[in-house]
């Protein structure tokens, strides 16, 4: 049986108690007016109790009754809000006190994951390191001692010749190779500022993907070539030319064990340390050997 159907039980008994009480003291009220007539028909020049004495006293019984009724009423209805404040309130403490438990086992277990992953982490790390070392101990040294590399040893066929590569290309090249030669001279004389460099020959190779085929050319000295690795950095500073790379015209030996290198500077984290020179890996003069390059318009 639920907390509000007993209380309302309680109040009916409460409520048949004080008819029942009532009732009796009808009968009893009743007996003694019947006595007070019968003594005061007895009794002359004495004035009579009213005739309505006995509906009186019923009157004021049942307002006393229905009073208590409706107080029983306001309690039990205070009550019922009483106990829904407080299933209320216990609901949400003891639902605060399971999420905040769960929080805490969740952390924990979080917490212990990360650290046993953080340590095989660090262990792989210094596995990676000590590789790293002997490859760099064994690598460097093989490639330092057995590489003599110079471009002076570059055939007379390549000897003054330059690669360049990012030079855009027109259509009207494909018939007349004099517009690439106008094209690389524009470059040197312009972007590079040497006025006094002369290309004497170039070839267009074919272009691979959404990148414009690179120029052999061909200049008239060495020392002009010279010239223009010296100088070929600004073209990273300027705004029309900062997309164009010139290299020396290398054989594919050469080329294949020179991107071998990147490849180990790259994956040893050292390319701000040491640079590449023909075939071997020296150590950078300057700070950095980049420069900045300007931003597309």
């Amino acid at each position: 049986m639920s907390s509000s159907k007993r209380k309302h039980n309680k109040v009916d008994s409460i409520a048949s108690d004080i008819m029942e009480k009532k009732k009796k003291t009808d009968k009893a009220t009743g007996q003694k007016m019947a006595t007070i007539k019968e003594n005061d028909s007895n009794m002359a020049g004495h004035e009579l109790l009213p005739e309505n004495i006995n509906s009186d006293l019923t009157f004021d019984f049942q307002g006393f009754s229905e009073n208590i009724s409706k107080s029983f009423e306001r309690l039990n209805d205070r009550m019922d809000l009483l106990e829904n404040n407080i299933e209320k309130k216990l609901t949400d403490k003891i639902t605060e006190s399971i999420r905040t438990t769960i929080e805490k086992l969740v952390k924990s277990r979080v917490n212990e994951e990360i650290s046993v992953m953080k340590g095989e982490f660090l262990k792989e790390m210094d596995v990676m390191k000590a590789e790293i070392e002997r490859l760099k101990s064994s690598k460097f040294e093989r490639l330092g001692n057995n590489n003599n590399f110079t471009f002076d040893t570059l055939d007379d066929s390549r000897r003054t010749n330059i690669v360049i590569k990012g030079l855009y290309e027109s259509e009207g090249e494909m018939n007349n190779p004099d517009y690439t030669l106008d094209k690389v001279n524009d470059l040197i004389h312009d972007g590079l500022k040497l006025r006094t460099v002369n290309v004497i020959n170039v070839q267009r190779k074919a272009s691979r993907g959404t990148h414009p085929g690179v120029v052999i050319a061909t200049l008239e000295t060495t020392e002009q070539k010279k010239q223009i690795m010296e100088n070929k950095s600004s073209l990273l500073r300027s705004k029309n030319h900062y997309n164009i790379y010139i290299d020396n015209d290398l054989p594919p030996a050469v080329r294949y064990q020179q991107n071998n290198l990147r490849t180990i500077l790259k994956e040893t984290g050292l390319t701000r340390r040491y640079r590449i020179q023909g075939t071997r890996i020296v150590p950078n003069t300057t700070s950095s050997s980049r420069v900045p390059r300007v931003p597309r318009a």
